[in-house]
Parts: C-alpha cells; structure tokens; sequence
C-alpha cells in the first residue's frame, strides 16, 4: 500500500482474523519503493511466493484533467508501472510461485453498451 495509515489498519483486522502478516510500503508509480520491497523480500523471506498484481486506478466521472492526461496517468499506473514491477519482482519468485493479475471490470471490453463500440 502506499498509504500506511491504511496499510497498518489493514495488519489490524487481519491480526484481528488470528493471521501474523506484516506491512511494507509499496508505491507502484515508484521504481525506487518497488526496488526496496524486492530487496526486502529477498532478504527476509528470500523470494516472492505469491504476486498479487492489484495496482490500478481511475478518474472519476467529476475529474477535471483533460481526457490526456487522464488517459496518461492511467495508462502509466495501470500498464507500465505494473509492467516494470513485474520486470522487478519476477527475477525472485520462487520456485512453484504464483502471479495473480487483478482487474476491475473496466478491463473487460463486455462492460460497455455493445451500440458503442459499434460506433
């Protein structure tokens, strides 16, 4: 998580669960912060087991940017920041580990009203 207010409270109701996780910071717009959580897990645990891929984000209806810089800043976030986290993280998954790539429904073309992709 980026935020670590909400990564500690998150910790919180997982402990909460009976579980033991602990939190690392991560921003994926950062290639720094995701060189510092491959370091990290390579030290700590030595490796990556399971990837979960759940960066993503997108304007709201009310957003002000243009439809470009929207279309940017998605674009960076959503593909190529995850892409050069994977390129990061991919090196020290162990052996057996899974990747589980996530997405809202906006990735799936069958969201939109068929009328206007027709257009």
């Amino acid at each position: 998580a980026r935020d670590e207010g909400r990564g500690k409270q998150a910790i919180e109701l997982l402990q909460g669960e009976g579980l033991n996780p602990s939190f690392h910071p991560l921003d994926i717009n950062s290639q720094e912060s995701v060189e510092k959580l491959r370091d990290y897990m390579k030290e700590k645990y030595g490796g990556i087991d399971v990837l979960i891929n759940n960066a993503g984000i997108a304007f709201k209806d009310t957003a002000t940017e243009s439809f470009g810089e929207q279309a940017t800043v998605t674009l960076r976030t959503n593909y190529w920041n995850t892409k050069q986290a994977c390129d990061i993280l991919f090196p020290i998954l162990k052996s057996g580990a899974r990747v589980v790539n996530m997405s809202s429904c906006f990735g799936f073309l069958g969201c939109f009203d068929k009328a206007e992709n027709q257009a």
